[in-house]
């Protein structure tokens, strides 16, 4: 695993004109302030145009917001399919982070953000903080729970939790989650090939745990449905930021983890980093 932080340099921030989007910005601050940042506001205007001197004084009122926090901002302001719009952008303006809410509704924008978020996720290349509109803004992140399934892949999210820890001074939780015993438990050959690779995935752990130093780091392996029980860690830590890769598979996982993400996505209110990961060539 490569350690080294990526470079969050400019930062495409999608607005749709609503204050539920807006959510996102209180946990994007500390961000852009301390890496410095640009933010990249960009608000889509509908395909046959739109109010774009209403859309603009929008984004001058947010950029204004920022700016009196020494924030570097530029502003967009595209027209067509929001989700495009925004993944088009993202080339164009060469960021390396987008970040939006789950939900929200502008009444310039007429588009829904929930929508348009999921379709970001599914072809953007670059990383997605997302922050869930209806829960409350999120900026004292005390914690980064990567789940790993036991695969490189998985592990794609570990330089992005290791550049936001430094970031909020958080500490990284790394979560394993084994598959519940099924009938095949009970056969004794089955059961040394769970104990083997069990203890190579907690070697991993180790081993990952070591190359994070001197970060603060804690593993954690639990048992049962991976989503469930990532969830349920987030529940129990307040403060958490799930950092997570779209893509991972192993063998004594059973589990997809651009599924599993999406699970998670659904059900936490936690703030989450979805991480695309690639196959090694």
């Amino acid at each position: 695993m490569d350690a080294t932080d990526p470079r969050y340099r400019r930062i495409l921030i999608a607005l749709d004109g609503s204050r539920n989007a807006e959510r996102i910005l209180p946990l994007l601050r500390p961000v852009l302030s301390r890496l410095q940042a640009t933010a990249v506001l960009t608000h889509v205007l509908p395909g046959s145009g739109g109010p774009e001197a209403a859309s603009r004084a929008y984004l001058r009122l947010v950029t204004r917001r920022l700016e009196s926090r020494r924030i570097d901002v530029e502003t967009a302001l595209p027209k067509g399919d929001p989700a495009l719009a925004v993944l088009r952008t993202a080339e164009r303006a060469d960021v390396d982070l987008i970040a939006m809410t789950t939900h929200g509704r502008g009444a310039w924008a007429r588009w829904t953000m929930g929508s348009v978020a999921h379709k970001v996720l599914r072809s953007s290349p670059h990383p997605v903080l997302l922050a869930r509109s209806m829960s409350p803004p999120t900026p004292d992140v005390r914690r980064i729970l990567v789940p790993l399934d036991g695969s490189r892949r998985a592990e794609a999210a570990l330089p992005h939790a290791a550049a936001l820890a430094r970031v909020f001074d958080a500490e990284i939780l790394l979560l394993y989650v084994a598959p519940p015993p099924g009938i095949e438990a009970r056969n004794s050959k089955f059961r040394r090939w769970v104990r083997t690779e069990t203890a190579r995935l907690e070697a991993r752990l180790g081993a990952l745990r070591a190359s994070l130093s001197p970060l603060r780091v804690r593993t954690a392996v639990d048992e049962g449905d991976a989503a469930l029980r990532i969830v349920k860690r987030a529940e129990q830590l307040p403060g958490t930021l799930i950092a997570i890769s779209s893509h991972g598979r192993t063998g004594i996982r059973r589990w997809t983890l651009g599924s599993v993400a999406e699970k998670v996505l659904h059900r936490t209110p936690a703030p989450m980093l979805i991480v695309k990961s690639f196959p090694s060539a």
